[in-house]
């Protein structure tokens, strides 16, 4: 299938919008009639405009608006039963913007059908009386279609088709264009074409409309003053991946949104998408584009509110959403007031909130309407006010009392002196002291991926089946130091279990002091008192499970990723929910809540042993040490970090851990001690492990936690999208940041490797460097998920056979599972989606070459004009070329912001410029041809024309490329590259992003790749426009030890190694059939 060629860039917002064909005149047409069978021509005139909004309180305009192929379906209305007339569009000229487009999606194209004209099976446009129907982009990396099948079947199969997206397709942004269909007219396509020349589309009802078959949902999340809400993940459920191909008609409301009498058509294809991470560059906004899923309520209701109403405590279906509903979950953080009316206290802790998507204005949609329609954007503005709802469901007694059925939280009251300690998922210790008047008829609560409590267990209860996990805290005695009022951590005991207890066992130590607090300075089994004052130290395991506490063994899915991570609260007050969905503590005496281990890979056992990470560094920022071992590697992160502290007496901090100090009527103090001694970035990995022994040193047998080597950190950047909050970084304001802002220590990390591997710049995603200066800086720790494989190299997350990349290890939302051709969008950055890795790659046998071109260009007499005055000069160039041997529907562009424009046989560039003198290049599909120079001389006066002559030189071979090259883009891989000897694979390549470049470096000699003395280019640059770090992301071979790096000091020319999307269970052969061939690739 061919493809436009003449496809014009722009950088432009995000709106949606439907496509026009217009033209100049449609007189006469109804008095002429029609002779049927007689040579016809037509002219249109194309236009795309805005999109219909929906709102309802990041792939921009150019994805969604582009059009990279065009199909016109002619339908003769005497036998609709046969093929139409099929003629794909092969060259679109300029198009012009609307006049009421607000950000330049409204784009107005001229199309013409000649004479002679044909389609594929060679017949040409007759006049006649037509249905006319339009196809685009059907080969978009999105939800591709058959295009050209369609084009062989009648009109009913067309109208009958159905749109679908591939069994789990996960894609959920558009790569590089929109599919769209489309009709001429606003009722059944009716189109008469006569004998001659024909024009249409003076008037709405002579155009052909085409519709983004997609509709676009996107979440705006803020706060009332004085309330903190931290978004973590969102989740989509019942998500469509299909859809009717062609728009139907039937639709009411303000703004088209509700469906009147249509129901759901597609092929009942659903999906789930849980847990995903906000985008560290929009923290409180996340976006996705869905087919449509028109969905009809189940039965009347009158509040807006009960669009999220359950069945009852004990059914979790909706009760009037329908059962494929498209609906959205956030989860996150609060803290605040109960809401801005009520200060009394504040709260915190986490909530969701749940919220059914669909046009729910009742001037529009209707507060029943939980579709979702094509060619709409939907925002919905999300105000957090406050979480008075969720305690009073929490409170209330009947499960329809609720206010807010989509809101649910586990919150705890933060009196003063209430402590809640926010714990990591790895191994901690906690010294408390706690006024012992405190513990007044205590009772504990447990939430994990295990076990809710739904009534408090007291010191004289037993504990119920709904809290037998609750054994994950042991309290041991304190012992003499001086960590804390000559006190410091209790020895854990190893072996002798008497030396520590579980919570329930300290409840009932407690109840059986006696006397008043004055009297008792005395000691328990696991605690001292004295001073009025509770001392005990707290020993939480870490979030990991090899046994399910309720029975039976434990899967990783129950517990990684587990969102909101487990709680256990001592208090004397708490509220629960009557479907056990919502809780209060007040009163309490101490809070625990830690964090769960996070992975990018899968957790349903399908990889021997993934690994994961913690949350946080509890350390403030560390030096690597001057241990130097021999054997370090980029791949074994445990053995790295088993040789650096060398299983050494005392590589172990016994002064670590968190202290909490609480004084009668005054807020909890609460910080984490450690030694300046133990300062080292993999000795402080040891506060991470337990010494279970006691013996003062983590052996090789309690070394779980450790410094990940660059692989490792690697895997980490390949699912950053997956990791939210547990991102070793944080890039929220990265795209104004400094370069001291990017240099310091929050960004940079330590591995366990060494060399140019030994620090890892996590703000830049995939960079490392060495470690010469031994800097403090950050660090965070991770653990083999395969328990019987804790010192064991982690799974491979990527393979490599000939010259296909494979991702074989990472979870699904960390990859594009779509195929697509043709290159990423230019200028892209690293965390936009232009940078996720697909699936399997092939990497070409070969660096990009570009042959200088045939093409000859000229100079003709030129003009330039000034304007303005000293300090504020204006030059309005007109350059005239001549330019001859022009492939036929060539793409011709020239560089910077300037554009050329063909006239009775020359060629005119329009430029306006604050210099005297300027340059430019010309590209003939995406191939250099020449460099322009404008150097005219005397320019001394204002507002008159001066002649001058440009100055050609013509481009040579190349295979070099400048920085400005590769940020321009312009096709370089997609336009030149080609190894097949039929050379139909061109078009497929593209120049590697920076993910894809960086698996290219784990398999560097593998590949074939120069190991010294060149710079490899991805056509990735870097957020931060304003550190100093212009140059792409790269592959620097120095000193024979290649690694990834922006290197802002380097100024000299890139090489480049293009790659191309391929099947993942693909062979260096398979790649090459036709379902290859025409791709989605935009020629330039």
């Amino acid at each position: 299938m061919r493809t436009i060629k003449n496809y014009v860039r722009a950088a432009l917002p995000m709106l949606l919008g439907c496509l026009l064909f217009v033209a100049c005149s449609d007189d006469d047409i109804a008095e002429k009639g029609v002779k049927e069978g007689l040579p016809a021509s037509l002219t249109f005139k194309m236009v795309v405009p805005d999109l219909n909004d929906a709102v309802v309180t990041r792939a921009g305009v150019e994805q969604e608006t582009a059009l990279n192929q065009l199909m016109f379906l002619f339908y003769k209305k005497s036998d609709t039963s046969k093929p139409a007339f099929a003629r794909v569009i092969d060259q679109l000229g300029q198009y012009s913007i609307g006049s009421d487009s607000e950000d330049e999606s409204n784009r107005l194209y001229t199309v013409t059908i000649s004479p002679g004209d044909t389609d594929s099976n060679g017949n040409e446009l007759k006049s006649g009386e037509y249905y006319l129907y339009a196809l685009a982009n059907w080969q978009n990396g999105f939800c591709s279609y058959d295009a050209e099948g369609y084009a062989s079947k009648s009109l009913d199969e067309l109208k009958n088709a159905i749109l679908a997206r591939e069994s789990g397709a996960n894609v959920l942004d558009i790569v590089n264009n929109t599919p769209m269909t489309g009709i001429y007219g606003r009722n059944d396509g009716s189109i008469t074409i006569n004998e001659g020349k024909n024009s249409f589309g003076t008037t709405d009802e002579t155009r052909v409309h085409l519709r983004r078959a997609v509709a676009k949902v996107i979440f705006n999340i803020s706060t009332e003053n004085g309330i903190t809400f931290t978004p973590e993940r969102y989740s989509i459920y019942n998500y469509s991946q299909s859809s009717t191909l062609m728009e139907r008609s039937g639709w009411e409301g303000g703004q088209g949104t509700k469906p009147g009498n249509l129901s759901y058509e597609g092929n009942n294809s659903f999906s789930d998408f849980e847990n995903l991470a906000f985008s560290d560059n929009t923290p409180n906004s996340f976006e996705f584009y869905m087919p449509e899923n028109v969905q009809k309520t189940k039965e009347v209701f009158t509040e807006v509110k009960m669009r999220e109403k359950r069945v009852s405590k004990t059914n979790e279906t909706f009760k009037y959403a329908p059962e494929n509903s498209t609906y959205i979950v956030i989860e996150g953080h609060y803290n605040g007031p109960r809401n801005a009316s009520d200060k009394t206290a504040t709260y915190d802790g986490d909530v969701k909130y749940t919220i059914q998507l669909g046009d729910f204005n009742a001037d529009r949609g209707g507060i029943d309407n939980f579709t979702i329609r094509r060619n709409v954007k939907y925002t919905y503005n999300v105000k957090v006010a406050g979480v008075n709802n969720i305690i009073t469901e929490a409170e209330a007694k009947n499960f329809d009392d609720e206010t807010q059925p989509g809101a649910e939280g586990d919150l705890v009251r933060m009196d003063d002196g209430t402590i809640k300690l926010d714990l990591d998922a790895h191994f901690e210790r906690v010294l408390l002291k706690i006024p012992v008047d405190e513990f007044k008829n205590p009772m504990f609560y447990v939430k994990t991926p295990y076990s809710r409590t739904t009534d408090g267990i007291s010191a004289d209860m037993t504990v119920g089946d709904d809290s037998k996990d609750y054994k994950w805290i042991h309290f041991t005695k304190p012992q003499s130091g001086d960590v804390l009022d000559d006190l410091t951590f209790g020895k854990f005991g190893g072996l002798d279990e008497s030396v520590r207890t579980d919570v329930h066992g300290l409840l009932k130590e407690i109840s059986n002091l006696n006397g008043s607090t004055s009297d008792r300075d005395n000691t328990g089994e696991h605690f001292i008192i004295k001073d009025g004052n509770l001392y005990t130290t707290a020993y939480i395991d870490e979030f990991f499970y090899t046994e399910n506490p309720t029975g039976g063994n434990a899967q990783l899915s129950e517990f990684v990723n587990y969102s909101g991570g487990r709680a256990m609260n001592i208090c004397t007050t708490k509220h629960i929910s009557v479907d056990g969905k919502s809780s209060v503590v007040e009163n309490t005496i101490i809070s625990f809540s830690q964090a769960s281990i996070w992975t990018v890979y899968p957790t349903d056992g399908s990889v021997s042993n993934p690994f994961g990470i913690e949350k946080n560094n509890e350390w403030s920022y560390v030096k690597r040490g001057d241990a130097a071992p021999t054997g370090l590697t980029n791949d074994e992160g445990w053995n790295n970090t088993q040789k650096l502290i060398n299983n050494k007496n005392n590589n172990y901090d016994s002064s670590a851990g968190w202290v909490v100090s609480v004084n009668e009527g005054s807020k909890a103090d609460v910080k984490f001690n450690f030694s300046g001694n133990y300062n080292y970035s993999y000795l402080a990995a040891m506060s991470r492990n337990r010494d279970t022994n006691d013996d003062g040193k983590i052996s090789d047998d309690e070394l779980r936690w450790y410094v990940p080597a660059r692989n490792q950190c690697i895997a980490l950047w390949l699912g950053d999208n997956n990791l939210g909050a547990y991102r070793p970084y944080n890039a929220s304001n990265l795209s104004s940041a400094t370069s001291a802002d990017i240099e310091g220590p929050a960004g940079l990390l330590h591995t366990s490797s060494s060399g140019n591997s030994a620090v890892w710049w996590a703000i830049e995603g995939a960079s490392f460097g060495n470690n010469n200066n031994n800097n403090n800086l950050d660090m965070r720790c991770i653990r083999n998920l395969n328990n019987g494989m804790y010192n064991q190299k982690p799974t491979t997350f990527s393979t490599c056979n000939g010259k296909i990349i494979t991702l074989s290890g990472l979870s699904s939302s960390c990859v594009r599972n779509s195929i697509m051709t043709g290159e990423y969008t230019a200028d892209h950055k690293e965390r936009q989606y232009s940078n996720t890795v697909p699936l399997a790659f092939e990497v070409a046998s070969g660096d990009l070459k570009i042959k200088a071109s045939n093409v000859n260009v000229s100079a003709k007499s030129s003009t330039v004009r000034r304007s303005g005055y000293i300090g504020n000069r204006t030059y309005t160039y007109t350059v005239n070329l001549g330019i001859t041997n022009l492939p036929e529907n060539a793409s011709l562009t020239v560089s910077g912001s300037y554009t050329i424009t063909s006239s009775n046989g020359s060629y005119v560039v329009s430029a306006t410029t604050d210099n005297s003198s300027f340059s430019f290049t010309v590209y003939v599909n995406g191939s250099e041809i020449c460099q322009v120079d404008c150097k005219p001389n005397g320019v001394n006066n204002n507002n008159r024309d001066y002649t001058f002559t440009p100055t050609i030189s013509k481009a040579s071979d190349k295979s070099e490329f400048t920085r400005g090259e590769i940020k321009a883009l312009v096709n370089l891989a997609a336009a030149n590259y080609t190894q097949d000897a039929d050379g139909k694979d061109k078009g497929q390549w593209r120049v590697p992003n920076q993910r894809e470049l960086v698996l290219m470096l784990g398999y560097w000699s593998e590949l074939g790749m120069p190991t010294t003395g060149t710079h490899y280019a991805s056509s990735t640059f870097f957020t931060a426009t304003g550190a100093g770090k212009e140059n792409p992301f790269m592959i620097d071979t120095y000193n024979g030890n290649p690694y990834m790096t922006l290197y802002g000091d380097y100024s000299g020319n890139f090489r480049i190694r293009p790659v191309r999307d391929v099947e993942p269970s693909a062979s260096p052969q398979a790649t090459h059939d036709s379902s290859y061939r025409p791709g989605g690739s935009i020629i330039k």
